[in-house]
């Protein structure tokens, strides 16, 4: 009867034993797996917060770019208004140069003029 007990108790111990190692392997494994899970989950994230980050920089950049388009357009206007004012500036300035001889010329004249009536 004592074997028998001593059997039983010695089998159910064992048993035990088994239970707790196959309990922790269990719990290995699913650590092991949750870790895995985890970390795949957390490449994704990255991934996705880097192309997000890639998306948002060329954004900016298509953004400066367009600002330099524009700025360049305007300074491309704003020189050749200035080259249309310099022109008109320089057309002006031969006008006001050929009004200034014609009224030396016609003071002239009239001086030269004035001279030979007045002498005798």
């Amino acid at each position: 009867e004592r074997k028998r007990a001593a059997d039983q108790e010695r089998k159910a111990q064992e048993q035990r034993d088994w239970e707790q190692r196959r309990t922790e392997q269990l719990r290995v494994q699913v650590t092991a797996k949750v870790r895995q899970q985890v970390q795949e989950e957390a490449r994704k994230v990255q991934l996705y917060i880097n192309q997000d980050l890639a998306r948002n920089v060329r954004k900016m950049e298509l953004a400066k770019e367009q600002k330099i388009l524009r700025a360049k357009e305007q300074l491309q206007q704003q020189r050749q208004e200035l080259q249309q004012q310099v022109a008109i500036a320089e057309e002006a300035t031969e006008d006001a140069k050929a009004w200034i001889q014609q009224a030396k010329e016609q003071k002239e004249r009239s001086n030269g003029n004035t001279t030979a009536t007045q002498q005798p």
